[in-house]
Parts: C-alpha cells; sequence; structure tokens
C-alpha cells in the first residue's frame, strides 16, 4: 500500500470567470510538489471593448488597467525618493512613452496616498520604541534655543506620536488682528485644513491674512502660514492638544489676556474630530465653514445623483453669491 501512495500524483487547479463576460473562463492546473510550473488554460472567447470599473459613480470612461511596470516605477518615486506626486508624475510622463508612464495625475496621487497610510498605521509604534529618525529629531530640536520652530511634541496611548511647531513670531502676527485693539475690518478668518501627500504624515496648519500687506499684482492681503500640527492620525485628541497649545500660547484662556477670543472666527470643513476639538480649546471662538469645500460637497452630491447640469450650474452659482456676500 505504501509503494502504491508514492506513485500518487497530486494535481490542483482552480476556475475563475471574467466578472463582466461569465462566458470567458480562466483554468490554472499544477502538481502539488512539483516543480513551480502552472498551466493555463482559456475557454471561451475574451470580450473586444473595455467597460466601466464596477466601482466608478461619477466617470462613463473605459476601465484600462495600469501597466505593473509602471505603477512599479510610480512607487519608486514617490515611496522610496519621497518625490511629491505632481513631481513624480511629470518627470514619468517626460521621460517614458504613453505606454510606459502614468494615465493621469490621480494615479501617482493614490500611490503616495496609500503608502503614508501604510507608514502611519504600521510603522510608528512608541510601544514597541521603533519611532522613526525624523521624530527623534523633533524631540531634539525642543533643545535648540537658536531654532525654536518646534513647541511641543506630544505621546500618548490613545493617539500617535505629534508635532507642533511654530515661530513666536508667528503667533504675535496673528494676535494683531485678533485684540481688542484691532479694527473690525481688519480682523480675519483663521483657516484650518487637513493636508495630505506631503509626506509619511498629515499637516494640519492653521493660515491667515496678512491684513497689513498687499500682493502688487492683485492688491489682495496675502495668506500666511501658522502654527502647524505633524500628525500620523485624525483622532479628536490630538486635535485638541494642538489648538489647546495654540490657545495657551495666545492667551486666549487667560481672561486679562488683548486676545478678544469671542471676536475669533475660524474657518474649516466639516471634519468632526478637527471641528470639535476647536470648539473645546476656543468656546468663545466663531466657526465657519469653507466656501470651497462647501461647494465640493454639493458638487459631488449632485453627480452622485445624477442631477442634470443645468441645474447644478444654477445651484452652484446661487451658492458662489451667497458665499462671496459673506
Amino acid at each position: 500500500m505504501h509503494g502504491q501512495s508514492a506513485n500518487v500524483v497530486c494535481v490542483c487547479s482552480y476556475y475563475t470567470c471574467l466578472k463582466r463576460a461569465p462566458a470567458y473562463r480562466k483554468r490554472v492546473s499544477w502538481i502539488v510538489g512539483g516543480r513551480p510550473i502552472a498551466l493555463v488554460e482559456y475557454q471561451g472567447e475574451p470580450p473586444t471593448e473595455h467597460s466601466v470599473h464596477g466601482n466608478a459613480k461619477t466617470t462613463d470612461h473605459r476601465y484600462v488597467r495600469t501597466q505593473p511596470q509602471v505603477m512599479d516605477a510610480v512607487r519608486q518615486k514617490v515611496v522610496d525618493r519621497q518625490m511629491s506626486p505632481r513631481k513624480a508624475y511629470e518627470q514619468l510622463v517626460s521621460t517614458n512613452d504613453s505606454l510606459c508612464a502614468p494615465r493621469d495625475h490621480k494615479v501617482v496621487k493614490n500611490m503616495a496616498h496609500n503608502a503614508t497610510r501604510a507608514v502611519g498605521k504600521h510603522t510608528i509604534s512608541v510601544s514597541n520604541c521603533t519611532v522613526p529618525d525624523d521624530l527623534l529629531h523633533a524631540i531634539a530640536e525642543l533643545n535648540n534655543d537658536e531654532n525654536n520652530f518646534v513647541q511641543f511634541v506630544g505621546f500618548s496611548r490613545k493617539s500617535k506620536p505629534f508635532v507642533i511647531a511654530y515661530k513666536p513670531e508667528q503667533l504675535t502676527d496673528m494676535k494683531r488682528f485678533c485684540s481688542t485693539a484691532t479694527p473690525p475690518y481688519l480682523r480675519t478668518v483663521l483657516g484650518v485644513d487637513r493636508t495630505f501627500n506631503l509626506g509619511p504624515c498629515f499637516v494640519t496648519c492653521i493660515v491667515y491674512k496678512n491684513m497689513s500687506v498687499k500682493r502688487v499684482s492683485t492688491q489682495e492681503n496675502p495668506i500666511f502660514l501658522g502654527p502647524i500640527l505633524l500628525h500620523f492620525d485624525a483622532l479628536t485628541e490630538t486635535y485638541r492638544c494642538f489648538f489647546s497649545n495654540v490657545a495657551d500660547a495666545m492667551g486666549a484662556a487667560d481672561v486679562c489676556t488683548e486676545v478678544l477670543a469671542g471676536d475669533m472666527v475660524f474657518g474649516s470643513d466639516d471634519e468632526k474630530a478637527l471641528v470639535n476639538a476647536l470648539h473645546t480649546a476656543f468656546p468663545a471662538a466663531d466657526h465657519v465653514y469653507c466656501a470651497r469645500h462647501i461647494e465640493e460637497n454639493v458638487r459631488r452630491h449632485f453627480t452622485e445623483k445624477g442631477v442634470s447640469h443645468k441645474d447644478k450650474d444654477k445651484v452652484l452659482q446661487l451658492l458662489q453669491c451667497c458665499t462671496s456676500d459673506v
């Protein structure tokens, strides 16, 4: 019996069919324990035309899978070399023909976004002492009196490490436009937004218009950068630490402060964690939603619901008129 079982050859196979053409089937067979060779067989006729991707909601263009070698080239630039998606896309398009270059900028942007999520999810672990060198450098910067940009490095059991950075001069400049001595027509909205694809972490920054200067070309007040938060998650606790640190530095929690907290206005999108933390740190401040984000949400909603272009353009035009008067 033992001699007979030794002569038995085990063959495994699996079948699959194309979702948009069920009659077109594939069978893969191989010998267990034998040479690493598989036999691939196809049955039926393949479809001659490409169809829309099954997850597509806003486009009717045909779906074409990006070649693996193109994805490898994209991954090398945005992950290994830490290039920005725009720069990586321009280099790949300029140095390759149409068959070896990404179809559009979104392919590169998605690759960078997925890489950012993977880094934030898998490589940042304080409990296992696998803190990146960049974070250790930020901690060392706390003792650097010459370059006092890094102000706070936070660690918590509930959230991943984060860094708060700003210059004291930036806060002084912001307080100029949020104090009782500032005329109402010179006060500015403090914008808050979380950015993506800038590196291995998220960057949430506070911006404001510098009402004391104007651009020569447009005669508009330029937007200046305020405090920034470098973080690997988007939890309310992380945002609360950031805004509380900024509030303490600006003196908003002090009763005798020159900052008029009741007249401060913050603008952001509708990210719940960010908005809740903002209300906690600045309870007396007003909050408005960003007009651009509102317009994008309305445009996306109409597109998903199949609203006609005429009605959509009419509503967006009315929305732009309302936001421009605010």
